[in-house]
């Protein structure tokens, strides 16, 4: 899934149109460390921050939790630049 994300972030950035906006829904650090997905992911990161890229993201982990999965580069970059809204912890599915 990354993958094509990045190939498509890629062609679009040569072409010189960045995007506006790029959303992330429910990112998670269910990956292993030093894998293809961690990279894909230091690597998108990094290209998104260098065209300051808007970037919405949810999660069920914290900031700490998912920038040691992919990259101390990352907290760095989102703490910087991050709006937290946090949300109770609440299983609405459930209710």
């Amino acid at each position: 899934m990354y993958q094509n994300v990045r190939e498509e972030y890629g062609k679009v950035v040569s072409k010189g149109k960045a995007w506006d906006v790029v959303v992330i829904d429910d990112i998670s650090n269910d990956f292993a460390p030093g894998s293809d997905q961690q990279k894909r992911l230091k690597r998108l990161f990094s290209q998104w921050y260098d065209e300051d890229c808007r970037l919405i993201l949810t999660s069920n982990v914290d900031i700490k939790t998912l920038s040691t999965a992919i990259s101390p580069m990352v907290e760095s970059r989102l703490t910087e630049t991050v709006i937290e809204c946090g949300l109770p912890k609440i299983d609405y599915r459930k209710n």
